[in-house]
């Protein structure tokens, strides 16, 4: 008998817990049913966030790159000191690349040289000023022989390519300092006269002596090319400048690739002015 009995206590307390678990799994589910819409939306919600999120990265960066095209840098390539057999050269290359610069000239009147002045200009480059001789002693001897250097090249270009040019480049820079005269005097001169003068922020070094090779050439541009602002590229195109014939393609095709668009100076181009050295005192 107390066999029985305890078999039905257990069988009793058996049932018992398992219409608790049965009841609290209904409650469960019933309760599931009526907040699920609720925690479905908030869910969605959150989802959509997420999406949204993701969609908005997207938009930012599509419009960080419409900006981009829009305010694109430019790189103004420059040679100086020629005409000579490489400014054929030159205007072979930026003809392969469809490409404009500007060519700072000095004086030179041989048949050669006058039909490299017109070839210049007639593939649709600018030709600017860069002294008549580029010897630092007759450039800078005075106040004077400047401004008779200046009217002097000046007269050249225009006399075999009917153009005025406005845009100058001191030789050895704004900022050289083996100019005679005071370079703060001969700057306000230069604007005086009408002139725009343009120094550089990014140069091959081709000027250096020994001649660097291709690749130096080619390296002193790229340390700098990555920057976002506008540059002004000085390169040389006389005689002996064989390596930068060389390191120009590769020249073009790294600023192309680090996004500038190319363009030639014109006087409404915004300069870049070096500092003037400080053995000049403004006076």
């Amino acid at each position: 008998m107390r066999h029985n009995e305890k078999a039905g206590n257990i069988f009793s307390c058996l049932s018992a817990l398992l219409f608790v678990i049965v009841s609290a799994f209904v409650f469960n589910v019933l309760i599931a049913d009526f907040v699920s819409p609720d925690t479905a939306i908030a869910a969605n919600r959150n989802f959509s966030a997420i999406k949204t999120g993701k969609a908005t990265k997207k938009s930012t960066n599509k419009t960080s790159k419409t900006k981009k095209k829009i305010h694109q840098k430019t790189a103004y390539l420059t040679f100086d000191d020629g005409p000579s057999v490489n400014t054929d050269k030159v205007l072979d290359i930026l003809d392969r690349y469809k490409i404009k610069a500007t060519f700072f000239v000095v004086g030179r009147t041989d048949k050669a040289s006058i039909r490299r002045y017109k070839e210049i200009v007639k593939r649709g480059h600018n030709i600017g000023l860069h002294s008549l001789t580029h010897n630092y002693k007759l450039v800078y001897a005075s106040l004077d022989s400047f401004k008779k250097d200046v009217y002097a090249i000046r007269d050249i270009v225009k006399k075999y390519t009917g153009v005025d040019s406005k845009i100058y480049r001191f030789p050895g820079g704004s900022s050289n300092g083996v100019a005679k005269i005071n370079m703060h005097k001969a700057i306000k001169w230069i604007r005086s006269a009408g002139y725009q003068y343009f120094d550089w922020n990014l140069g091959g070094t081709d000027a250096a002596y020994p001649p660097p090779s291709a690749n130096a050439i080619y390296n002193a541009i790229a340390m700098y090319a990555g920057s976002n602002t506008d540059k002004i590229v000085l390169l040389h195109d006389s005689k002996d400048k064989v390596n930068t014939l060389r390191a120009l393609p590769r020249i073009i095709e790294l600023l192309k690739r680090e996004g500038y668009r190319f363009a030639k100076i014109t006087k409404n181009t915004k300069p870049v002015h070096h500092r003037v050295n400080p053995k000049y005192k403004i006076k």
